[in-house]
Parts: C-alpha cells; sequence; structure tokens
C-alpha cells in the first residue's frame, strides 16, 4: 500500500543546505586541482644544462638521440644512456571526464 511521506519540506532551508553541501564539494575540487597544478608546475621538475655554444647543445642532443634543435629532454632517457639509476615513478596524472556531447568529434 502506497504511504505518502509525511515529511514537511521547507524550500528555502532545504535549498541552502544543497548548495551549501555543493559549496563545499567546489571548494574541495578547487583546492585538489590547485594542488596538481602547483605539482606538475612546480619548476623542481626541471634541469636546465647549459652549453658554451649553441653547437654543443644541438651535439649533445644528437648523442643522446634526440633532435639537434629539441630544448626539453626526457630525464629518465638522458639518465639511463649515462648510467645513471634514478627511480622511475610516473606522478598521478589528473581524472577528467569528456562530455559525449563531443563523441561526433572522434
Amino acid at each position: 500500500m502506497y504511504k505518502p511521506n509525511k515529511k514537511k519540506y521547507d524550500v528555502e532551508k532545504d535549498t541552502a543546505e544543497e548548495l551549501t553541501e555543493m559549496q563545499k564539494k567546489f571548494r574541495q575540487g578547487r583546492s585538489k586541482e590547485r594542488k596538481q597544478f602547483k605539482d606538475q608546475t612546480n619548476a623542481g621538475y626541471y634541469t636546465v644544462l647549459i652549453f658554451q655554444t649553441r653547437e654543443q647543445a644541438e651535439e649533445f642532443n644528437s648523442k643522446v638521440g634526440e633532435k639537434p634543435s629539441e630544448v626539453f629532454i626526457d630525464g629518465l632517457k638522458v639518465a639511463k644512456i649515462l648510467g645513471v639509476g634514478i627511480k622511475n615513478e610516473t606522478p598521478p596524472m589528473p581524472k577528467f571526464r569528456v562530455s559525449k556531447s563531443f563523441n561526433h568529434l572522434t
């Protein structure tokens, strides 16, 4: 037998509670995104090699198997060539969802 819900709703109060909960979730999401951005753009991920001439830089790149003009080289690749053991830990990538409305583009 059907029993109607006897709970009385207070639209303003219920809506305010829902908005407060949504705001908390947005703040948590923003905080997480800020941390991910900070981690991914941290200058501590980079090492700069400085040569005396452009020709030296191009020679180095060629000897490590890169295009002479390349300016960003995988540090793990160079470490392996140099015989330097470095622990390979791929950092977690951010998860995102793509709207199904974009499926027609693939």
